[in-house]
């Protein structure tokens, strides 16, 4: 079953991008087939900060991190190259299962396909 998948990424090659320095998520449909196709970006700088001390994000209560999950259509994985543990855990309430997979995007879509199947995340 096709599902959602927002990527941070800055040539959409790669998944080279810290969440907490993105300045737009790029958001895929998986299809059945394991084809993948950009729905759309997504500007989240006012959503995100810059990372350090202890912290990334200007988030400072769930409605944040909940308008972001609405706006990368409720996808249900964000793939990045890093993220910090308090966005992890906002993001995991709104549904979206953050994985850090800093490598070629097509490679990390094909491993997270086979993590979506073996997960039965077939909600979508």
């Amino acid at each position: 079953m096709a599902f959602i998948v927002a990527v941070a990424t800055s040539n959409g090659v790669d998944i080279d991008t810290h969440f907490g320095q993105a300045k737009e998520l790029s958001v895929y449909t998986v299809n059945d087939d394991e084809t993948y196709e950009l729905r759309k970006k997504v500007s989240i700088s006012e959503y995100v900060g810059s990372c350090g001390n202890g912290g990334c994000g200007n988030f400072n209560d769930s409605v944040q991190y909940q308008k972001l999950a609405e706006l990368i259509d409720s996808a249900q994985y964000l793939l990045v190259k890093k993220i910090g543990k308090h966005p992890y855990m906002y993001l995991q309430r709104f549904g979206v299962t953050a994985i850090e997979a800093p490598s070629d995007l097509s490679i990390a879509i094909k491993k997270l396909i086979k993590y979506h199947n073996k997960t039965k995340h077939n909600n979508y």
